[in-house]
């Protein structure tokens, strides 16, 4: 029981930091995106 405790945490522990890596590699191309975006209109 223990294992799968732990390793349940371990699990979870990947999921964060995978979903801030998304978060950010998201909010990158979306921040080049918009640069590119305004950068036609001038």
């Amino acid at each position: 029981m223990q294992t799968l405790t732990v390793g349940y945490r371990g699990l979870r522990l990947l999921a964060r930091i995978n979903s801030d890596l998304l978060l950010m590699v998201g909010t990158l191309i979306g921040a080049l995106s918009l640069a590119a975006y305004l950068a036609t209109l001038l």
